[in-house]
């Protein structure tokens, strides 16, 4: 029974005292302005080859990240068909990135599916006040 007992403490212990969480180490943000008029919607592939010269980039500095980390957690699948793409996050964690891009209204797309992140959103458009006003 204390064998069965110290195996189960073991597991628990492996399982959530080792477990780290992952690290937001950086978020990059590339963007344009949302009067550039174009004859199609931008797709994120499309996203950097489209935009060359007017793209603006910045970072989401350390007094943020935190909120930014929390936001992670927030995105929302929707049913969406493509969006007009006007920015690009780049997430890196440790050891891993993640990148979506996003429209003026605050979708946004892995390329796969499409999200809704409205705290992601709303920090990105309070640091960089000139994105699409």
């Amino acid at each position: 029974m204390k064998q069965f007992l110290l195996i189960i403490v073991l597991i628990a212990f492996v399982q959530f005292g080792c477990s780290q969480n992952k690290i937001l180490l950086s978020i990059k943000v590339t963007y344009v302005d949302c009067s550039i008029e174009t004859v199609i919607s931008i797709s994120c592939s499309l996203f950097d080859t489209q935009f060359g010269q007017e793209k603006k980039y910045g970072e989401i500095k350390n007094s943020e990240l935190k909120k930014a980390a929390a936001s992670l957690k927030k995105f929302v699948k929707i049913n969406w068909n493509s969006i007009d793409v006007r920015g690009k996050i780049e997430f890196e964690l440790a050891g891993q990135k993640y990148k979506y891009c996003f429209d003026e209204f605050g979708k946004f797309t892995d390329g796969v599916a499409f999200y809704e992140n409205v705290q992601l959103f709303k920090l990105i458009k309070k640091t960089f006040p000139n994105f699409c006003t």
